[in-house]
């Protein structure tokens, strides 16, 4: 029995069977590699998918404590025309316990702007909403990472830090 080719992760293989006129068979199989949520090459352009995001504070936000200055989540973001909304799918940290998110904003060619919040809800902490970013994100795609700066705030327990240079990345998954 032939082997199936190794497929490209949670895409699916098909296979046709195309019979030639001398009766012997010939197995084509179809790979569906390089979708819109994972594609093969880097698009030129911003495009719908699954990112992890990362935001650290700025350099002047030395009050906030370590867990507020450097975040990470698992972000699903969907064009639709120009319009980007985009959504928490999870978090690395294990204090987290909730996550939830209003992300909204426009892609035009490989530049990227989003605006709205983030907040955590963070186990140990003393406050409900313990992790809050709240501005806009101006970002430019290079490759499968986007980079760019948040304008905005961000707070950790009761310490808050108002910053124009947060650093935001996004890493296509």
């Amino acid at each position: 029995m032939m082997a199936l080719p190794a497929a490209c992760a949670r895409d699916t293989v098909t296979a046709e069977t195309t019979v030639r006129p001398a009766g012997v068979a010939l197995l084509i199989f179809l790979s569906s590699c390089g979708s819109i949520n994972n594609p093969a090459s880097p698009p030129n352009d911003f495009s719908s998918g699954n990112f992890s995001l990362n935001i650290v504070a700025s350099a002047t936000c030395t009050a906030l404590a370590d867990a507020g200055r450097n975040r990470s989540w698992k972000v699903g973001l969907v064009k639709e025309g120009s319009t980007v909304t985009g959504s928490i799918q999870g978090w690395s940290d294990r204090a987290t316990v909730f996550s939830q998110t209003t992300l909204a904003g426009t892609a035009s060619g490989t530049s990227l702007m989003l605006a709205g919040t983030i907040f955590d809800t963070v186990d140990g902490c003393s406050t409900t909403l313990c992790y809050g970013a709240v501005g806009t994100i101006t970002a430019t795609q290079s490759g499968y990472v986007i980079n760019g700066t948040l304008n905005g705030t961000l707070t950790y327990e009761l310490t808050t830090c108002t910053a124009s240079d947060h650093k935001v990345t996004f890493t296509r998954r």
